[in-house]
């Protein structure tokens, strides 16, 4: 699996025309082949916004960012006040709520021992 996290930060007075690009950039996106989630989120107290996306595998990933797609967003560099912020992670393994319990149980118990 593999993660793809861009953060865009709006000029304050294209907010609105940024969101308007996403919006219509998403449901190609997630028709994507590998694409197996997307999703963007808005801090509504600042311009910032992240587009997090999580793909099949590499090659996936590689295509989508060789498309006219992905080049579109990086068009929408006149629209931010900062130079997009993009990360990759190569996630090998992951854990659900079973882990988050276990992790919760040991640690009460750790502050029982003192």
């Amino acid at each position: 699996m593999i993660i793809l996290n861009i953060s865009m930060e709006a000029l304050a007075d294209k907010r609105r025309e940024l969101e308007q690009v996403i919006r219509s950039m998403i449901p190609r996106i997630r028709q994507r082949a590998g694409c197996n989630e997307l999703s963007w989120f808005q801090d509504l107290e600042q311009d910032r916004s992240r587009l997090f996306s999580v793909w099949q595998n590499r090659e996936s990933l590689e295509s989508y960012l060789r498309s006219d797609q992905f080049s579109a967003l990086l068009g929408t560099k006149i629209l931010l006040s900062a130079p997009h912020s993009i990360q990759i992670y190569n996630v090998s393994s992951q854990e659900g709520s079973e882990a988050v319990e276990a992790m919760r149980f040991q640690d009460k118990h750790k502050g029982d021992k003192v």
